[in-house]
């Protein structure tokens, strides 16, 4: 199928986001070829919404919820079984812009993975990354023009993979469940030389989580918020992939550091400071010992 475009959404409970951004990807001004659905076993009224508004829309549904990651895994698998040439991946909260797609693929010719520029609701931007020990952000000065290629980072809302990468880097790894998935995938295709593009001008509407105001003694601050175990996924996963595959000293220290500093955040400012604690240090436990897959 050359050129034609499947864009992949995973939706996990959140029928009325997911309705969003559907409709954002049926009023691109480069239309979409195909529009797959990954339902992660939703128990709202998901599975209604698709077939009562969006029949042109093909779904897969899952007979358990796998995850982001394995909404991807599975999602990823699909297209490229169908046969298309470009895959767009997208989580449930992300609305890509008019345009955007029509201004991904004016670069299909210059690298294989095309990655738009995130805008949360107040605005701000952000790009994908670089590897420097973890994920540091690329700065931008010019977004009316591309970064060039090279090897950037990238969360799994919004970028644009050619079916080689598939072919040559495989998919996401689903046991991860949630969190760093992405960011193994990446640093997979670097290690393989696959060049990514940052494309400013192809924007993906995307909200950053949830952020609130926490207080200790005198000192208050802005801090997001992650559900305990949440934070389980993203020591663990953490753990697991700078081990074994990003194994050098400067990543190693990050990672340790990191999560000394999370971890004495957590208990200063979490009211549930030991769920969170033993969350962590739990996610770690099974990072050294290798115990993915859905575990909390």
């Amino acid at each position: 199928m050359p050129e034609q475009v499947c864009a992949v959404v995973v939706t996990y409970n959140r029928h009325a986001l997911l309705r969003e951004c559907l409709h954002a990807l049926l009023s691109q001004t480069r239309s979409v070829e195909q529009i797959l659905v990954v339902n992660n076993a939703s128990t709202d009224d998901t599975a209604r919404m698709l077939d009562d508004e969006f029949s042109q829309v093909s779904v897969l549904h899952l007979p358990d919820n796998a995850g982001g990651a394995g909404g991807f895994h599975a999602g990823m698998q699909w297209a490229h079984a169908q046969g298309y040439a470009w895959i767009w991946a997208m989580d449930d909260d992300g609305r890509p812009a008019p345009d955007c797609l029509a201004n991904l693929l004016q670069h299909r010719n210059t690298a294989q993975v095309l990655i738009p520029l995130e805008q949360d609701s107040a605005g701000l931007r952000s790009s994908a990354g670089v590897w420097h020990g973890r994920v540091t952000d690329v700065p931008i000065a010019d977004r009316t023009h591309p970064l060039p290629p090279g090897h950037y980072l990238f969360a799994l809302v919004g970028p644009l993979f050619h079916r080689e990468v598939l072919d040559r880097a495989g998919l996401p790894i689903k046991e991860y469940f949630i969190w760093y998935d992405d960011v193994e995938y990446a640093l997979r295709l670097q290690r393989l030389g696959i060049l990514s593009q940052v494309v400013p001008d192809a924007i993906m509407h995307h909200t950053f989580g949830v952020k609130r105001e926490v207080r200790f003694l005198w000192q208050r601050k802005i801090r997001a918020y992650h559900a305990p175990w949440k934070v389980y996924y993203g020591a663990r996963n953490a753990f697991y992939t700078i081990t074994r595959f990003q194994p050098d000293v400067r990543s190693l220290h990050c990672l340790l550091s990191d999560q000394a500093r999370w971890f004495i955040g957590d208990l200063l400012y979490e009211p549930e400071r030991w769920t969170y604690a033993r969350m962590r240090l739990g996610g770690l436990w099974d990072g050294v010992w290798g115990r993915l897959g859905k575990r909390v």
